[in-house]
């Protein structure tokens, strides 16, 4: 581990840290506590209808926004830092994304639904006085900042587990592999220290809700603005009293340490366990794409089914966008992620050709899924009345299903979210398991008494290629012998001939190109054409070397992807 992370892990280092956070927290409890409880914010009104579109309050929506923009200025891609809505963020706008070192190991914990409602329904309505001030903007702006900063604190629990999990590794491994939550919490819990956090947050809401009168300045007998020599003594040993004698608190502290009593505190230590929870696991891969999708079943056959007896699989991590996982990646919340390269017959998808041409993360393998269907049952196919399959299945072979079945059968899509759920799930002892059939993989395992009546045509099977991405500083640089690399380069713009110059600079090279697809982008007026190239070797072979090196001189730009290697019997045959 490096300085800078153990300095991260001192507990010194968090202490400081988790004392800012308490002035944070409370200057923003204070701020909002200006204004009344103000119940339109969140809950979808009409008044609103026309900005948040009817179907998010006030404060989502906000949040919302607040959001996406830190998120362009790369707020989201730092461990410290967790959305509420991470899955409507957009990618890091500023470049090149910060690389930061990991201190933690990645997980998949957030506990912002929790906050937030303990936020709303819980302090909120304590904090400020009942009734509505029509100050709805400034109230959501003032609830923003209190929820950012507490779901820091609480997510600054983890930085907490893995110092204690590094002091005492042997007990919190045994403990960890044993699943005991309750002895992990009573390992994790110091409550003399809890006790002084309280104390500490009480005291500072006293003092910092007050409006303090500070004692008239003893004469001087210097210049009218030299500072007398007792001043400063004296005026500093009244501040411990000046708390107790001013005015009353504009928030109660009582509430505020309880808020930490029964909240916040408890809240940090459930994001210590479950992070401990998962601090054993080898490693933790994104992706993107619902269950059951080309991408997901990929994903757990590469890092899942085939992991090594004996070893704890990784935590699979589904995200509901490409960019999702690429910033999971970029904050070293996963060790690697899969994005969909291709699907059927679309080519390169623009999305994730965007995302790699604009991230520094590299590509360091790939995984194919090629799939037929087939059609199965219990009964013949004039007596079929419906079939069953999932939503993809059913699409793709809706043609042909209805060229191949002599009378109108109903359809119905299946999904689960298990990816090895048969479509015949909870039908085996139904009568209408006798009239029914089922869209399935050729290769999927049948129950007992079902049989193929079709095979689909092998064009409408499924077809998806994803890409595993990782951070450059984790890439096995080394060529192995059989070896593939992606890159794309963008053509100067008017130059006769320069795609053909291009191309020829490999051949001359003799490197072997495998896949070319162009793309045509507007960059203001003006159209350019990028393309995407595979090709034969490791970018640290001579010959693609001096390739590369001589396309710089040819093109606008050359950006490197990835190169890794595969299997000796999916190299492709030079043409």
């Amino acid at each position: 581990m490096s300085s800078s992370s153990s300095t991260k892990l001192s507990l010194s280092s968090i202490r400081e840290t988790l004392i800012r956070q308490e002035d944070t927290i409370i200057f923003a409890l204070i701020e909002r506590a200006q204004y009344a409880h103000n119940e339109a914010c969140y809950s979808p009104k009409d008044q609103y209808a026309s900005v948040t579109g009817g179907s998010n309050s006030l404060l989502d929506f906000m949040l919302v926004e607040t959001e996406r923009l830190h998120a362009r200025v790369r707020r989201y891609v730092h461990p410290d830092e967790h959305a509420f809505f991470p899955h409507r963020l957009p990618a890091p706008q500023i470049s090149p994304v910060a690389d930061v070192a990991p201190v933690l190991h990645p997980c998949n914990v957030s506990l912002n639904p929790d906050i937030t409602d303990m936020y709303l329904s819980k302090v909120l309505p304590s904090l400020c006085k009942a009734g509505d001030d029509e100050q709805h903007g400034s109230s959501v702006v003032a609830d923003i900042a209190v929820l950012q900063a507490i779901s820091k604190r609480v997510h600054y629990g983890f930085y907490v587990a893995e110092s204690k999990f590094q002091a005492q590794e042997a007990e919190y491994t045994r403990l960890i592999e044993a699943e005991d939550e309750d002895a992990i919490m009573e390992l994790l819990t110091n409550s003399a220290v809890e006790e002084r956090v309280l104390r500490r947050v009480h005291l500072k809401a006293s003092t910092f809700g007050r409006e303090l009168d500070l004692p008239p300045s003893p004469p001087s007998s210097g210049p009218p603005d030299a500072p007398s020599a007792t001043a400063a003594p004296a005026v500093l040993s009244s501040l411990s009293s000046l708390a107790a004698s001013s005015g009353p608190a504009r928030v109660d502290p009582d509430l505020i340490a309880q808020m930490y009593r029964e909240h916040v505190i408890p809240l940090t230590k459930v994001a210590e366990v479950r992070y401990l929870l998962q601090r054993l696991s080898e490693c933790t891969i994104a992706y993107h794409g619902p269950p059951v999708s080309a991408c997901e079943r990929l994903t757990r056959g590469r890092f899942v089914d085939g992991n090594s007896s004996g070893k704890r699989s990784p935590l699979i991590r589904g995200c509901a966008s490409a960019a999702d996982v690429f910033g999971l990646v970029q904050s070293n919340s996963a060790h690697q992620g899969v994005i969909l390269m291709e699907s059927g017959q679309s080519g390169l998808l623009h999305a994730t050709r965007t995302l790699l041409e604009t991230s520094p993360l590299r590509i360091v393998g790939e995984l194919v899924h090629r799939g037929s269907f087939a059609l199965v049952s219990k009964s013949s196919l004039p007596l079929v009345q419906r079939v069953r399959g999932r939503p993809e299945a059913l699409q793709a072979c809706s043609e042909w299903l209805r060229r191949l079945l002599s009378h109108a059968a109903e359809e119905e899509e299946v999904v689960s979210a298990q990816p090895a759920t048969p479509p015949w799930e909870g039908l085996l002892n139904l009568p209408d398991h006798q009239s029914t059939a089922y869209i399935v993989e050729a290769d999927a395992p049948l129950d007992a008494g079902l049989k193929v009546l079709a095979m689909a045509p092998l064009e409408l099977g499924e077809y998806a290629r994803c890409v595993i991405i990782s951070k450059p500083r984790q890439v096995d640089s080394g060529p192995s012998g059989h070896d593939k690399t992606m890159l794309l380069f963008r053509l100067i713009q008017d130059q006769i001939g320069s795609l053909a110059t291009s191309l020829a600079i490999f051949n001359t090279h003799e490197v072997n190109v495998t896949f070319i697809q162009s793309y045509s982008d507007m960059k203001g007026s003006t159209k350019s054409a990028t393309f995407f190239m595979e090709v034969d070797g490791h970018w640290q072979d001579a010959a693609l070397s001096a390739a590369i090196e001589q396309l710089h001189a040819h093109t606008e730009t050359v950006k490197l992807l990835g190169s890794f290697a595969v299997p000796i019997s999916k190299l492709a045959v030079a043409v």
